[in-house]
């Protein structure tokens, strides 16, 4: 699967999420790194840090939204055939039903030709 989307200004097309994901991952840990154990009443504490705090908080939901437009775009892609799946299987069960009733009935009218001779 591809996509072309517009990307800080550039149309690009992807053709693999993985280094997207894989890259969000990696900035989120490294915010977590700088976060983890933040006192919010001592903000002062990060205060030289502002500016890559804010740059890895841009880029991780940039990121996000690269990786949400190729999953609803394979969504987009894939509910066709999810749509013929489930169609299929439907209409699988409606023969499967038409079958059972078949053998009930044949079963009633005393034309079963797997019952010979039970005792019931």
């Amino acid at each position: 699967m591809q996509i072309t989307i517009t990307y800080r200004g550039q149309a690009i097309t992807i053709t693999d999420i993985a280094p997207f994901v894989v890259e969000q991952q990696r900035l989120e840990d490294a915010l977590g790194i700088l976060m983890r154990g933040f006192d919010p009443n001592r903000p002062a504490l990060l205060r030289a840090r502002e500016r890559e705090i804010v740059d890895l908080h841009d880029r991780i939901v940039e990121l996000a939204e690269v990786v949400q437009r190729w999953r609803d775009a394979e969504e987009a892609a894939l509910a066709p055939v999810r749509d013929a799946n489930v169609m299929a299987v439907w209409t699988a069960w409606r023969r499967w039903q038409a079958a059972d009733a078949a053998d009930a009935e044949r079963r009633r009218s005393g034309n079963d030709p797997d019952d010979t001779g039970c005792a019931r």
